[in-house]
């Protein structure tokens, strides 16, 4: 077993948990505020920028649009961007690229995390938000499980839009907001 691998899952999930911890007492304090798109990619973008630039991946973090989120719903798009992304970095070899895009598509909200790594394998598909799956060495399967869980919780569809050799993109598309 490889054990800095180990460490970097361990560190993973903690991180993760701290989050999740950090957005239920934001959600119990009653406190309500907007996020615009372009805030809420700023706040993301500072915190996985590091993490892509220690493993020498290029991020590109772009939005075109989309509506205003409060922040509950922004704090757990939030939770679902950095892990996705922090799995697409994982998947990607020194040099390699990942794009996080958000837009507006028929007035519906919609983030895509692009790769371009080896895409994922045949067998993990079919159970991608299964606890326990997992393709990594070192990964709990935790994740994906957890990050699908967020979007169900807020409505929102966490799916995966494309592997292949080229790469891997998972979408998460929000519900509309009822008027």
């Amino acid at each position: 077993v490889d054990l800095s691998s180990a460490r970097s899952a361990a560190k993973r999930m903690e991180e993760m948990g701290d989050n999740m911890v950090r957005t239920l007492g934001e959600n119990a304090s009653g406190v309500v505020y907007q996020l615009s798109i372009t805030e809420l990619l700023d706040i993301f973008k500072a915190r996985i920028a590091p993490i892509a630039s220690e493993q020498r991946v290029k991020l590109t973090v772009s939005g075109t649009g989309g509506r205003e989120l409060d922040n509950r719903e922004g704090n757990l798009v939030l939770l679902i961007l950095e892990n996705l992304t922090q799995n697409a970095v994982e998947a990607c070899e020194s040099g390699g690229r990942v794009a996080v895009h958000a837009s507006k598509t028929g007035g519906v909200t919609v983030f895509e995390v692009s790769d371009n790594g080896g895409g994922l394998p045949e067998a993990a598909i079919g159970s991608l938000f299964q606890p326990g799956n997992t393709s990594k060495e070192q990964g709990s399967g935790l994740g994906l499980a957890i990050s699908g869980q967020l979007a169900a919780s807020m409505r929102a569809e966490l799916t995966l839009a494309k592997s292949d050799e080229n790469g891997t993109t998972f979408r998460l598309a929000l519900a509309k907001r009822s008027a």
